[in-house]
């Protein structure tokens, strides 16, 4: 019952539209009829030309998937970590408060993973690099290759590496793998579209 309710407070805390709110409260715009209609640090940014409200939105969206370990800190049990730590960021991809819309989790997806390990994050911004720099200058598509490729390495590095930046002693690291999968098909699902976009437009 607890994890249940766990993962209904996860999720609600996810769908705070943080960028909504903010558009919305010093621009009078609604960001998801804008721009690319993602409810994101990014779009944020585009739809203003204001860099420090795309950052704050950032850094707030990053506090919502940090968030979690807070509550697994009260009830210390691995299977109430996944279950929040998946519902938070589909909360923030998928939200109730508007009309279930949202991001595409990145920046919610990273606060998680800051306080799970953060390793995961280094994997995926070394990869994220890669993808940008040597495949294609494209946001969406070194973000795509940045969540599939961060998967495959975590993955295949040694165990012992993910013991270094444990600093919350949760281990389970076999467990928080498939949470990264289970993240990673969420973050892909709302990086289809542009990617199609990005495809028809270069034939």
């Amino acid at each position: 019952m607890i994890t249940f309710l766990l993962g209904i407070i996860a999720y609600l805390i996810g769908a705070i539209p943080f960028s909504y709110v903010l558009v919305k409260l010093f621009y009078k715009l609604d960001i998801t009829q804008l721009g690319s209609g993602n409810a994101g640090a990014l779009n944020s940014y585009e739809v203003t030309g204001n860099r420090l409200i795309g950052l704050f939105v950032m850094i707030l969206d990053l506090l919502k998937g940090y968030s979690i370990i807070f509550f697994y800190f009260l009830f210390p049990d691995i299977t109430n970590l996944l279950v929040m730590s998946f519902w938070v960021v589909m909360g923030h991809n998928f939200s109730i408060f508007i009309k279930f819309k949202g991001g595409r989790g990145l920046a919610t997806a990273a606060g998680v993973m800051i306080a799970i390990n953060p390793f995961f994050l280094i994997l995926w911004l070394l990869m994220w690099v890669t993808g940008y720099y040597v495949i294609k200058k494209n946001v969406h598509v070194a973000n795509s290759i940045a969540t599939v490729g961060a998967v495959i390495m975590a993955f295949s590095s040694p165990e012992a590496i993910f013991k270094n930046f444990d600093y919350n002693n949760i281990g389970n690291y076999t467990e928080l793998k498939f949470l990264l999968i289970a993240i990673a098909i969420i973050i892909l699902n709302k990086h289809i579209k542009p990617l199609k976009e990005l495809f028809i437009k270069n034939g």
